[in-house]
């Protein structure tokens, strides 16, 4: 469960990636998986339509064509997101390092179909934080 000032998408292999709290101008994306712990600076603006992108994901749980992707304003935080004839959702997310870009981390989360509804309302939350309509 996200806290009011946090945005979470949680694995099965125990992985999460929690974005927030947020400030005027950034948030801290930390991705936690076994073995693994990593953290990024992510400047927004204004939510960069982060809300958007989970809730088309969500109405389009029947699948889509290709990858639906979303990426930071300067890139430190990336989603691509497939989807298989059976319904299995891939959200891979890309890390990269905010100051100087000098290591990027990609990370593979699968999602349950059921779970897209929720996370579209927790990231259009998230994203009011950040001062977007969604």
């Amino acid at each position: 469960m996200n806290s009011p000032e946090t945005f979470t998408i949680r694995a099965g292999d125990g992985a999460e990636l929690v974005l927030g709290p947020p400030d005027p101008d950034a948030f801290i994306a930390r991705l936690r998986a076994p073995g693994l712990n990593a953290e990024v600076a992510v400047f927004h603006f204004g939510g960069d339509f982060l809300g958007k992108y989970f809730a088309d994901l969500a109405t389009n749980w029947r699948g889509w064509d290709g990858d639906r992707d979303w990426r930071s304003l300067e890139g430190a935080l990336e989603f691509h997101a497939s989807i298989s004839k059976a319904g299995a959702v891939l959200i891979q997310v890309v890390l990269r390092n905010s100051t100087d870009f000098t290591w990027r981390l990609t990370y593979d989360f699968g999602i349950e179909n059921g779970d897209l509804d929720m996370l579209a309302r927790d990231a259009a939350a998230f994203g009011q934080l950040l001062g977007a309509a969604t």
